[in-house]
């Protein structure tokens, strides 16, 4: 047998690599690239570290490992991400979710589980992944998913295939609630863009690099998208209607006042689980 062939070898040369570019949990990685490369589940790996590898598998491997040394999402290698207990699909042209938006659903599911037929409204909805949870997780709800994105309406809709929602949700191509009309929604949801644009370079290179810009940037402040979601979302709300949605760090100290400007009355801002103001939700002031 040739030298360095093996399961162990190139692991060993996957987590090096891996460590030098910076990625936390290099041999865990390594693993995981291992299984995409090979078709090999984790007990292979572990129980047969001996084991050759081919040229194409190694060849596969290694390309892996140099995305991943140059910090594009693992989601991405993967194509999906685990949310709310699910696997959902991803591309370069969705977020990949997070557990903090898992809170969302959450509300979302509790809120509406004494309503007859539901409806939401996902704005951002990227992966579909709010909108979908909720809606397996009530058989009457009916989601309306929203993205300015086509090809994330796209990964929106394979999702709904995959988890059996299709029939149940609609894919809308908008900027934010254009032309969805009036008392549509009991509840508008959504993930909206909220990273100040200069701090856009500063995050991780698996966020600022790969993930797309439009779904990050929400103005000097952080504020711009949000703000506009303030002024178009009281139409599209049924009575008694409410919006939820994230905020990122830092930005709920200006909550009150910016709801309070847009006509909104907020009913509760939350905290995640690292204690961070995350989840506001408001319903239009009467």
């Amino acid at each position: 047998m040739f030298p360095d062939v093996t399961i162990e070898d190139y692991l060993r040369k996957g987590e090096n690599a891996l460590t030098e570019a910076g990625v936390e949990y290099a041999a865990m990685e390594s693993r995981i690239l291992m299984t995409l490369a090979t078709g090999m589940d984790k007990v292979t790996l572990i129980a047969h570290p001996e084991l050759p590898l081919s040229q194409d598998q190694i060849d596969s491997f290694m390309s892996l490992i140099k995305r991943r040394s140059a910090r594009e999402p693992m989601a991405y290698l993967r194509g999906f991400q685990e949310f709310y207990g699910l696997e959902f699909l991803v591309s370069k042209d969705t977020l990949v979710p997070r557990p903090e938006t898992e809170m969302l659903v959450d509300y979302v599911v509790h809120t509406l589980a004494d309503r007859n037929h539901p409806v939401i409204i996902d704005v951002g909805a990227g992966t579909g992944c709010i909108g979908i949870s909720a809606a397996i997780n009530n058989p009457l709800v009916h989601v309306i998913s929203i993205d300015i994105s086509w090809n994330a309406l796209c990964i929106t809709r394979r999702n709904a295939v995959r988890h059996g929602v299709d029939n149940r949700l609609s894919c809308v191509q908008c900027d934010l609630l254009a032309g969805i009309g009036t008392n549509v929604a009991d509840i508008i949801v959504s993930n909206p863009p909220y990273i100040p644009s200069g701090h856009i370079p500063c995050l991780q290179p698996e966020v600022g690099d790969y993930e797309p810009k439009y779904a990050l940037d929400g103005g000097w402040n952080g504020w711009k998208v949000i703000e506009k979601l303030l002024d178009e979302a009281k139409e599209s709300l049924k009575i008694d209607g409410i919006l939820a949605f994230e905020i990122g760090a830092g930005m709920g100290e200006e909550v009150p006042e910016i709801i309070h400007r847009h006509g909104w009355t907020l009913i509760d801002l939350r905290k995640d689980y690292s204690g961070i103001d995350r989840m506001v939700i408001a319903q239009p002031a009467k």
